[in-house]
């Protein structure tokens, strides 16, 4: 961790550049946002999306945006320990909203993004960090295997994105991070590697003009 002196502001910088941190108790995070019009970003009080929440990567990128004084819903399919975490970082202080659900399936991943949107209103940036990784070869997994990778990849990343889209655009600012597909680059099974192809093209894709 990068030491600071107390009361000093945390603001963000984009690109993936050093922030500047604010001390929030014993523990000092060091959180990035990419701001597309190069610009410091805030984001005390913002709220974020996260799914895979309950573990892993997922579990550590929840922490660190809670101690940046984020809002947070955090979706995943492991409701006992997604619950586990929402108390973790409630007793800290942070506002958090946790969604159990499959998003393997296209309705309840709709539902899930329905919830977090009425309940915390314009996300500045959504996290899709959740994925199933079956190390198979296209010999040996079968379509349904290949498929609920597929859908909880790529489907999802679609679902997610077209749903919080609208609001980011009308406040003209948000970040929308596909991470699912980044994580298991090395070890990916036919499921995972089509899914990575699929969202790499989502992000590559045109951008509708902002409201004005």
């Amino acid at each position: 961790m990068t030491e600071t002196q107390p009361g000093q502001s945390r603001s963000l910088l984009p690109g993936g550049a050093a922030p500047v941190l604010r001390e929030r108790g014993e523990r000092i995070a060091t959180v990035r946002i990419m701001s597309p019009s190069a610009q410091w970003v805030r984001v005390d009080g913002a709220v974020a999306i996260l799914t895979g929440a309950a573990a892993g990567l997922g579990h550590a990128i929840a922490m660190e945006l809670a101690d940046a004084g984020m809002r947070l819903a955090i979706i995943d399919v492991q409701g006992d320990t997604l619950n586990q975490l929402a108390a973790t970082l409630a007793s800290a202080g942070a506002e958090v909203l946790p969604i159990e659900v499959d998003l393997a399936s296209a309705a309840a991943t709709q539902e899930s993004a329905e919830s977090a949107l009425a309940h915390f209103r314009t996300p500045r940036v959504l996290i899709h960090n959740a994925a199933i990784l079956r190390e198979t070869s296209v010999e040996e997994i079968t379509f349904e295997r290949w498929r609920e990778e597929v859908d909880v990849i790529l489907q999802a990343a679609f679902i997610l994105s077209r749903a919080v889209w609208p609001a980011m655009v009308r406040a003209r600012s948000g970040s929308i991070d596909f991470l699912s597909v980044v994580k298991y680059r090395d070890r990916a099974g036919a499921g995972c590697s089509s899914s990575r192809r699929g969202t790499g093209g989502a992000r590559a894709g045109p951008r509708p003009a902002a409201a004005g």
